[in-house]
């Protein structure tokens, strides 16, 4: 079990509700960084916890994605604004505002964007449905190779952060 901080970018300020609907946040970079982010780049900065990321989207910076598959979102301001080196998890795919943009295709950038993990909830069946997705994107040569090789060393390392700090279950 690992501490999990959500969601990101911050929903205080999303109107719709993504389990149902698509929703947007339009805020600016420089806004978010005032407020919604502070505890964020806290926890970037000092824990080693997941993070899980919204389907919200952010119109200011891709109107287009959910920022749990934004390659911008995730790769230009996550993973090399902020340097954050830990596990990326996304809220689960079948949610509206997902869903909303397929499954195949949330998956796919999803992971494409540097998320870790995939969240599929509620619909177990849709797991087999995104692995077929995924590995169709791998052998279509769809899946970055860059992100799969810094994925695997994020996951590995979290798993041995555990290996080295084994809890008693007495």
């Amino acid at each position: 079990m690992k501490a999990t901080f959500k969601h990101f970018p911050g929903i205080g300020q999303v109107v719709n509700n993504t389990h149902h609907f698509l929703a947007e946040l339009e805020l600016s970079v420089s806004e978010l960084n005032k407020h919604d982010w502070l505890p964020f780049k806290q926890i970037v900065e000092n824990s080693d916890a997941i993070i899980m990321l919204s389907h919200v989207i952010l119109t200011k910076v891709d109107r287009v994605n959910p920022v749990s598959f934004s390659y911008k979102v995730v790769k230009n301001i996550i993973r090399d604004a902020w340097q954050f080196k830990g596990v990326l998890i996304s809220d689960y795919l079948t949610m509206g505002a997902a869903d909303s943009h397929g499954l195949c295709n949330s998956s796919v950038n999803a992971l494409n964007a540097g998320i870790d993990l995939l969240l599929i909830s509620y619909n177990y069946e849709k797991i087999y449905d995104a692995m077929f997705c995924v590995n169709r994107a791998f052998e279509n040569g769809a899946l970055r190779s860059d992100m799969l090789v810094l994925r695997q060393k994020r996951l590995a390392q979290g798993l041995q952060f555990y290996r080295s700090h084994p809890t008693s279950a007495h």
